[in-house]
Formats: structure tokens, sequence, C-alpha cells
């Protein structure tokens, strides 16, 4: 598509990238409260973030359309325990379009930029995590190839027990 235009981000991008990482949060917090960020957070995802540019097996692509910061995903190298045939992998960490630009193929194409990467390294796989509240972030992933092999499960203990005691 015409008009947008996706670069691997630096250290100059990192306060648009946490403008985008708070939508996100925002969006899932709203509906499940166990994505409820701590104080400062902002400041801690910076650090994560940065991580994406400085690190030789990490990524951070962002993405603009008409100059406008609209999606950003992140990825890393991560290798499972030798015992699983298949294990280079590389983990889809994050990703968030702004609801503007959803629906214009800029999500696929970030995607594909992961893929490619990981093919190019001779990595075996990309895997990620999909938040059970986010239905149109698994039909996303699913039309994407993604496919379920696991759940993650967690029981809460203490004050966090309550959020499921509805």
């Amino acid at each position: 598509m015409d008009g947008w235009t996706i670069i691997e981000a630096d250290e100059q991008h990192l306060d648009t990238v946490v403008e985008l990482w708070t939508e996100l949060m925002q969006y899932h917090s709203e509906r499940d409260v166990r994505f409820t960020s701590r104080k400062g957070a902002h400041v801690l995802f910076r650090d994560y973030a940065k991580q994406y540019i400085e690190r030789e097996d990490g990524k951070l692509w962002l993405a603009f359309v008409d100059d406008q910061p609209a999606a950003y995903v992140t990825a890393r190298f991560s290798t499972t325990p030798p015992v699983f045939v298949g294990q280079e992998t590389v983990i889809l960490e994050d990703m968030v379009v702004r609801e503007p630009f959803r629906r214009m193929g800029l999500g696929r194409e970030l995607t594909q930029r992961v893929i490619d990467w990981a093919q190019a390294e001779s990595r075996d796989n990309v895997q990620l995590q999909v938040a059970e509240v986010n239905p149109e972030g698994q039909k996303f992933w699913r039309e994407m190839g993604f496919r379920d092999i696991t759940r993650v499960m967690r029981y809460e203990l203490g004050v966090h027990k309550r959020w499921d005691e509805k």
C-alpha cells in the first residue's frame, strides 16, 4: 500500500513505541484487569523496548502511515529445550496496529517482516501468545497461518485471585 513506511526503530523512536504500547495495554486492561499496568510501566517498557533496538537477536519495526505512527512489532530469538525438533524459534513478542490503520494490510506486512527475518536467520518457527480476551487478534493470527499448540494457564494468588471471582 502507498503511504506507509516501515523502519527498524532506533532510540529516537522509543517514545513513539511507548505511546503505541500504552494503547495496546489499555485495550487489554479494559477487557481483563490482569493486564493493568503498574505505576511507571511506561518507563520500564521504554527500557525494555530499547533492548530490541540494541540486541543482535531482536528486532523492533515501526510503521508510519502518512508520517503518523501507526504500528510496531517486536521479535527476538529463542531456543526451546534440545529434546524438541524445530527448537530454533523467533518469538513475536508484541504487535499493535492503531485502530484507524487496521484492515489496511499493515499488520500482515509487519508479520511478514518477522517471518522473513526468521527464515533469513534459518529459524524453525515463529511463536506468539495472544490474549484470550482478544478474539480479533486470535482471528488475525489464525488467518496469518499461526496455529494453537499450547495454552498458557495461570493460578492467581493473593489479591489477584479476586479478579477471577466475579
